[in-house]
């Protein structure tokens, strides 16, 4: 595998490309991705960490705690997108059990065939019931 360079084209520990790796994700900064690295991937002490980074382990920790709320965060957000993305359209009416090929939705969270649902709205126009959202068969 060939060395990752820094800007002035001296290789990069794996520390460094770490940690530069994390800042540029746009999340962390520099402190927060330096403690990360060497308390959660190094598994280095507090007081090696802190003497690394020149500031208390006191610093450190609180830079790590940072670091790790904003990695879960992020995790968290990926996990709820993830599970809205895969979150199945619903396949029947919720009155009649009908196979669904494009909901009509009432205000009361229903999910209707157009059957049951009457057939008198039109999509972005009048003549339909407040609250109801859908297609007209045949659109």
């Amino acid at each position: 595998m060939d060395a990752v360079l820094d800007d002035g084209g001296v290789p990069m520990t794996h520390r460094a490309v770490a940690i530069d790796r994390l800042v540029e994700a746009g999340l962390l900064t520099e402190p927060e991705a330096t403690a990360y690295v060497l308390r959660e991937i190094e598994r280095t002490s507090a007081d090696e960490a802190a003497a690394s980074m020149g500031i208390p382990p006191a610093a450190v920790d609180q830079q790590l705690r940072e670091a790790t709320n904003k990695l879960e965060a992020a995790a968290a957000t990926r996990s709820a997108i993830a599970d809205l993305r895969s979150a199945a359209q619903p396949t029947e009416c919720d009155e009649c059990g009908g196979v669904l090929t494009r909901p009509y939705t009432e205000t009361d969270g229903a999910v209707r065939c157009f059957t049951c649902a009457g057939a008198e709205f039109v999509m972005g126009g009048g003549g339909g019931a407040a609250g109801r959202t859908g297609w007209m068969e045949g659109d």
